[in-house]
């Protein structure tokens, strides 16, 4: 193989590896976005209003009264999470919606994200907000 032919390749193959750990890097800040969020409606389904103030900053009406309003007894099941923040390669705010239900009929919310570093330097995501009940059907602002 020429000289030029060997360098095109090795070249390449750095751009495929930088981009295969690029991707991964922003599928781990997903799964950890989407983590605090299933801790988050399985605080406020268990009427755990420390646990959420510990889990958002903010929470709609304040996190007792918005957990008291929530609580549910049985398993916690996510319907559906659509992410802002889908694949940001760096810091980026977002509200996200999410779907759930335990006992009893079920409940979305929109909840404020933050997603701060980079891919070089790792993604992490914070929960800002988290919204008092929307309808089932309506979309987050």
């Amino acid at each position: 193989m020429r000289p030029g032919r060997l360098a095109l390749v090795v070249a390449l193959a750095a751009a495929g590896i930088v981009v295969a750990l690029a991707v991964g890097r922003v599928l781990a800040a997903n799964g950890d976005e989407r983590g605090a969020i299933d801790d988050l409606v399985t605080a406020e389904a268990r009427g755990d209003a420390r646990a959420v103030g510990d889990l958002v900053d903010r929470c709609a009406g304040g996190c007792a009264r918005l957990v008291a309003r929530l609580r549910r007894s049985g398993r916690v099941e996510v319907l559906r999470i659509d992410p802002s923040t889908r694949f940001a390669l760096a810091g980026l705010d977002g509200t996200t919606r999410v779907a759930w239900k335990a006992a009893g009929a079920p409940v979305a919310q929109c909840v404020e994200v933050r997603r701060r570093g980079d891919v070089v330097t790792g993604l992490r995501s914070e929960l800002l907000a988290v919204s008092a009940p929307i309808s089932i059907e309506k979309g987050c602002p």
